[in-house]
């Protein structure tokens, strides 16, 4: 039915506007303007008696529009007849058998009323019943809905980031269950606390070769400085140097970072499922904890907003000055101790680096704007953090002397640290370290320095009968025919 009256009111359409524009056209002329046919009337029946052009080509046009649709008998027979016969019967057949929509345009009034309001984005249908793609899995509750992230407003589809995200939720919602057995009043903050704790202790030895090498690092800034100093644009003996102080005290860059990488995504999902508990609707997420008044606020939409701290009325928070000040409590606790913690870790006579001051304005945001349930989280994760950052020390003062010097002074302690480290030519002479001599021959020494005594490097090889070493040293260009202070 469908297909039989479009090919109708496409014949009529088409008719009806060539007879209206001039009666010399034929019907094959290109239609130039859309003429709306879908509400006919028989009124229009005097406009085809106006404008019908009798020509044989117009009701073979017709006839060629209509062929393979099956008509009432008494149409067939109308073909031979006139065009206005054949038209008000056609007209006459569409009326009886087809009803037709009210397509007729709105009111501009009335358009106004049926317009659709404008929401907040909490409030728009696309963002709770968003429109799901076909080819691609999605996650769904124990409701049978599609999970929506509350920070993105986006349905969560079925990959391994959100699997590993609905795990690590999942492990949160057994262990505030068993707390909720043993009677634990608002369970669900602590079990921030306790699952928190047991995550950083299982990634503990992941973590504590990087918490090493930023102690040792920290401890040798100074030696490294003076390297690079003394031997500034040199680059090789720079890089040379600072490579084998750090081989000396065990502290390379790849055993600190490898482990670092490997912990990632286990950090990165414990914090994205305190995200997937709200986007789930974890029944407990919005309870109080000690003097936070419900951990899903402020925002428990993860909006980007802080109406909470900036609206008043009159000189009242808008919220109530006690549940303000409750809230603003964590967000104070854990900025100043980012600040603290960046204090602790600044070398001395340093500035402030942009990277502080950028930490402390990312905590600040997440902990003004996000639910208090994010704060509690990184409020365990500072504390495993300096309890952690504690035991490497304590286990570094154990191992190397130096480190409790350090902490007590702000400096490595004064020695023969060059000398052990990278003793010169006389030395390598004395003690007949080939490793050491080639490594200061390939810095370019000069092999004919004398030392204080007015003694070059190879008189003590050969006063210690080293002959492997006097002929390095004379293989690097030393003088064999120089003479010592008593012209021997």
């Amino acid at each position: 039915n469908t297909c039989v009256l479009l090919v109708l009111f496409t014949g009529l359409g088409t008719l009806t506007l060539l007879g209206g524009r001039s009666s010399s056209r034929s019907c094959g002329v290109p239609v130039k303007k859309a003429v709306s046919f879908v509400n006919l009337q028989k009124s229009n029946i005097a406009l085809f008696k106006r404008s019908w052009v009798h020509t044989s080509s117009c009701r073979m046009e017709l006839k060629s529009i209509s062929e393979g649709i099956e008509l009432p008998q008494h149409l067939e027979l109308l073909w031979n007849s006139s065009p206005l016969d054949l038209t008000s019967s056609l007209l006459h057949w569409v009326e009886s058998h087809a009803v037709l929509p009210d397509l007729s345009p709105i009111p501009p009034a009335y358009a106004e009323e049926v317009a659709p309001l404008k929401a907040s984005p909490l409030e728009a249908p696309d963002w709770r019943n968003p429109v799901l793609d076909p080819n691609v899995r999605y996650l769904y509750g124990a409701d049978g809905k599609v999970i929506i992230d509350l920070m993105s407003k986006r349905p969560l589809e079925d990959n391994w980031w959100n699997q590993a995200c609905g795990f690590q939720a999942g492990l949160v919602r057994i262990v505030d269950q068993q707390l909720r057995n043993l009677g634990v009043p608002q369970a669900f903050g602590w079990t921030i606390l306790l699952y928190t704790l047991l995550i950083k202790a299982l990634t503990f030895p992941l973590e504590r070769p990087g918490l090493r090498n930023a102690a040792v690092t920290k401890m040798l800034s100074g030696k490294l400085d003076e390297i690079k100093e003394r031997y500034k644009g040199n680059d090789q003996v720079i890089s040379d140097r600072t490579f084998k102080v750090m081989e000396m005290f065990d502290a390379g860059i790849a055993g600190g970072c490898l482990p670092a990488l490997l912990q990632i995504p286990i950090i990165w999902t414990l914090f994205f499922c305190w995200r997937r508990l709200a986007a789930e609707g974890f029944e407990h997420y919005g309870e109080p904890w000690l003097w936070i008044p419900s951990l899903g606020q402020p925002n428990p939409n993860f909006d980007y907003k802080l109406d909470w701290l900036l609206e008043f009325n009159g000189s009242q928070p808008k919220i109530g000055l006690d549940i303000w000040l409750r809230q603003l409590v964590l967000p104070v606790v854990l900025v100043c101790t980012n600040i603290y913690q960046s204090w602790a870790n600044q070398k001395k006579d340093e500035g402030v680096s942009w990277i502080s001051v950028f930490s402390v304005l990312l905590i600040a945001w997440i902990s003004l704007e996000l639910p208090q349930a994010i704060s509690v989280y990184y409020l365990a994760t500072y504390g495993t953090r300096f309890a952690e950052e504690e035991l490497v020390k304590s286990q570094l003062r154990k191992e190397i002397p130096a480190f409790e010097v350090y902490e007590a002074t702000g400096r490595f302690p004064e020695g023969n640290f060059e000398d052990v480290l990278f003793p010169n030519l006389h030395l390598c002479a004395k003690t007949g370290n080939m490793t050491q001599f080639s490594d200061r021959i390939g810095e370019g020494c000069d092999v004919n320095k004398l030392d204080e005594h007015h003694v070059a490097p190879i008189a003590y090889a050969v006063a210690n009968g080293n002959m492997a070493m006097v002929a390095a040293f004379a293989v690097a260009g030393a003088n064999i025919r120089g003479l010592d202070p008593e012209k021997s």
